[in-house]
């Protein structure tokens, strides 16, 4: 599989590409109605005012870090509306994440994920005796499985080892139905003897029902996503469809793209990165047209400086059209777009 990127655009206002962007996608066959647009912000202030323009996302999201917790936190309610979560104690993490380790397939066409992974890691001093420690915990994902499949759910095991000079780090991953995520975390927590712990969890919802838990968060630190890791600066950041580079989901009308972009360009110093991505789309090419896959889109980024806009051209398998051919047709379509205030 390879993606190449064709005709890119810069300015300093995200205005000044939809129109150019909206031209692309009315010459297309079957063109798109939706959009995907994901980033980090700075500031949780611009999100009331994206989310205002009748965003079809469910999936705001803010960290936060708080230590002392015990198991009675998984039973909260606050479980029903957490995304990824990290268990830390000095011997295991364990946790619960939406990035399950695949790409999605190539006709992947902005659906949310539907499985979510259960993983856990702990390390050892070297000499690491095989029985000691590594049969034990593979018995345990092997008897997670199988309560799994004894409810009909579908699962995966994966495990791997890493040899370092602080010793062997022993990880697994147990992948399975997003539905049954916090009931299987509950029960490893308990396998493992996890009773104190700090935590590290996604807030996940639409804006205004994160809005409202954040503010029921006392005692907890707000954080990155990468916040419970050692050596990383903690800086609290606030997140649309965080997982939106692997899987893009869809959540703008382009119709409604010109005021979204407003919003956007009044407030780019409010975020660190943000993308919108119109995909899978199919590019001319001979008579026909290509496959609609998702590595064929046009895309509108930001890079704390200014807008980008380009597409991109997918060759996901030797039956895909080489990429000369499909350039060969798209360039000249591509090149009737002349937005005058573009650099």
């Amino acid at each position: 599989m390879k993606t190449y990127r064709l005709k890119e655009w810069t300015s300093g206002r995200m205005s000044d590409l939809t129109s150019s962007l909206l031209e692309v996608v009315g010459e297309l066959r079957m063109p798109p109605k939706q959009g995907a647009l994901y980033g980090e912000f700075d500031d949780w202030s611009i999100v009331r005012e994206i989310a205002a323009q009748g965003m079809a996302s469910l999936r705001f999201s803010r960290y936060y870090m708080r230590s002392g917790l015990n198991v009675d936190w998984l039973m909260s309610s606050i479980m029903r509306d957490v995304g990824d979560v990290t268990l830390i104690t000095p011997d295991i993490e364990i946790g619960l994440r939406r990035e399950c380790g695949n790409m999605p397939p190539y006709e992947f066409g902005g659906e949310p994920e539907i499985e979510v992974s259960l993983h856990f890691s702990t390390t050892h001093p070297k000499p690491l005796h095989h029985v000691s420690h590594a049969d034990e915990y593979i018995a345990l994902c092997e008897e997670l499985q199988k309560n799994l499949k004894s409810e009909g759910a579908d699962c995966r095991l994966h495990k791997s080892s890493v040899h370092d000079v602080d010793g062997t780090r022993l990880s697994y991953m147990v992948v399975m139905p997003i539905e049954r995520g916090v009931p299987s975390l509950k029960w490893l927590a308990r396998k493992l003897g996890v009773s104190t712990f700090q935590a590290h969890w996604e807030i996940l919802g639409v804006a205004e029902r994160v809005d409202l838990l954040c503010s029921e968060m006392a005692g907890a630190t707000p954080t990155s996503k990468f916040g419970y890791v050692k050596g990383v600066e903690a800086v609290p950041k606030h997140y649309l469809e965080r997982t939106g580079y692997l899987r893009p989901i869809r959540n703008v009308e382009l119709a409604n793209l010109s005021n979204l972009a407003a919003i956007l360009d009044n407030h780019a110093h409010a975020f660190s990165y943000m993308i919108l991505r119109v995909s899978p789309v199919q590019w001319p090419c001979g008579d026909g047209w290509t496959r609609a896959q998702s590595g064929n889109s046009i895309s509108v980024s930001w890079n704390r400086k200014d807008w980008r806009a380009y597409v991109t051209i997918d060759r996901y398998s030797d039956d895909d059209p080489a990429y000369g051919n499909v350039k060969q047709d798209l360039v000249p379509m591509l090149n009737r777009v002349r937005p005058t205030t573009l650099k």
